[in-house]
């Protein structure tokens, strides 16, 4: 898609990330960082995927990757770490991605065993005997941020994409259910603003505010709910992306917005922030969505 010399910016943010590379294949989150972790490998080894570039160490950054697998078939964020977490989802996405589909199952087991305490069925019952309404809706499950916690937007999302992945690739009806279930929770959380915050959508009985990255990342994982099932939300989006000028922030807004097939006005790269190395792969992966490679559509 790209090729060095380019004046298509999107070279430079590639350049940017083959430069902070670690010599065992993984990433840190900035150029100065000695020790690679799992979220900056996934997103940049997605980022040169998307972007059709030949990455010479792929195969180590994916044994690196691999050496993080846990007991439990899910995976720690970074070296030193015993318990698998959310890291799971993007690096299952990741194998799936990159061609090893059977190293990824083990993972996607992992996710389909995992969800938030809230939803847990001795949760339920105890809030049932006890006559105890949720301070917020829990009809449907999600994902927590580790095991044995309430769910949270960023996982559920993070978790429901590499569910959606696996489903094209091989299908299977617990996936999807959890994959519509996934879909559910995101709905019945969305703020009265018309977008989503990072957990419920009222707290302490007060209507929470709604952020432009995770209402980004929402509409992503809702590309195939209809804009008539979510009113505003579309709307909102592009309002929060004239206002954006953080690439984590404009990226995920294109991305949904290009998944969901709503044009809207181009950016000048210039002016967009990049502070880290997740900040230029979502270039990336925002740019190549664009250019018709969107591989958060399954």
């Amino acid at each position: 898609m790209a090729s060095p010399g380019s004046v298509n910016p999107l070279w430079t943010y590639i350049e940017r990330l083959q430069s902070v590379q670690l010599p065992d294949g993984s990433w840190p989150y900035r150029a100065n960082g000695d020790s690679g972790l799992a979220e900056p490998t996934c997103y940049a080894l997605l980022a040169l995927h998307a972007a059709g570039i030949a990455n010479p160490k792929q195969t180590a950054s994916l044994d690196w990757l691999e050496s993080l697998r846990r007991d439990d078939g899910g995976f720690a964020p970074q070296p030193g770490v015993h318990l698998s977490n959310w890291s799971t989802s993007l690096v299952t996405l990741t194998q799936m991605h990159c061609g090893r589909e059977d190293a990824a199952r083990p993972g996607i087991q992992w996710l389909l065993g995992l969800e938030g305490r809230e939803t847990h069925w001795l949760t339920r019952a105890v809030r049932k005997i006890r006559n105890i309404p949720p301070p917020y809706p829990q009809n449907h499950v999600g994902w927590p941020w580790l095991a044995n916690t309430v769910s949270w937007l960023i996982p559920t999302v993070l978790a429901a994409l590499a569910l959606e992945r696996a489903q094209a690739l091989k299908p299977d009806p617990k996936v999807a259910f959890r994959v519509q279930e996934a879909i559910a929770m995101l709905k019945e959380r969305r703020c009265q603003d018309g977008g989503w915050n990072h957990g419920a959508s009222i707290a302490l009985d007060v209507a929470a505010t709604s952020y432009p990255e995770t209402t980004g990342m929402a509409l992503l994982c809702l590309h195939t709910v209809p804009a008539s099932e979510l009113p505003g939300a579309d709307d909102l989006a592009l309002s929060m992306l004239a206002d954006a000028r953080i690439a984590n922030i404009i990226s995920w807004l294109q991305l949904a917005l290009h998944t969901r097939e709503v044009s809207f006005p181009d950016r000048e790269e210039k002016a967009i922030q990049c502070r880290n190395t997740l900040d230029f792969a979502l270039r990336v992966l925002a740019l190549s969505a664009a250019a018709g490679n969107n591989i958060f559509k399954a």
